[in-house]
């Protein structure tokens, strides 16, 4: 058996090395795990991807052009029809897992207006307020019970 000394080193040596290891596993830099590369990690100091950042990273990444592509195709039919296609978009899909309501709610707002804005070439207020139509509205909720439904059966 060891020196209560030699013992007393041992477990000094074992606790600084795991602190070593402790450090630098939190000292790492979180990722998202959708980001395709590092460099689209859309998370703030925090460790949290915000509506803002992700919109961001989209945008920069083309992802959000290609989302609004397939938005148009879907608002050549109805309006109801670009809701449907946007609500069961890749994007929507992976949020609503990890998103609470409010996050969320404001991903869709800024992703509509911003929908909007490059389809119409408007400005921000006439986005804002296609948005707050009845008929929009009307539209929004019918898409998300359509989908409901089938999902359903």
């Amino acid at each position: 058996m060891s020196s209560a000394r030699k013992q007393q080193k041992q477990k000094a040596r074992a606790a600084a090395k795991a602190k070593e290891k402790r450090i630098g596993r939190n000292n790492e830099p979180r990722r998202d795990p959708f980001a395709a590369q590092p460099s689209d990690n859309p998370m703030d100091e925090h460790g949290e991807v915000t509506p803002d950042l992700l919109l961001d990273a989209m945008d920069d990444s083309g992802e959000l052009d290609e989302l609004f592509q397939q938005l148009a195709e879907a608002h050549k039919q109805s309006q109801q029809a670009l809701c449907e296609a946007f609500l069961q978009s890749k994007p929507m899909t992976r949020l609503a897992q990890f998103w609470d309501e409010e996050p969320l709610t404001d991903f869709i707002f800024g992703c509509l207006v911003s929908y909007k804005i490059w389809r119409d070439k408007c400005d921000e207020e006439t986005a804002v307020a296609w948005i707050e139509s009845e008929a929009f509205q009307h539209d929004y909720v019918a898409a998300s019970e359509a989908i409901v439904a089938r999902n359903a059966s």
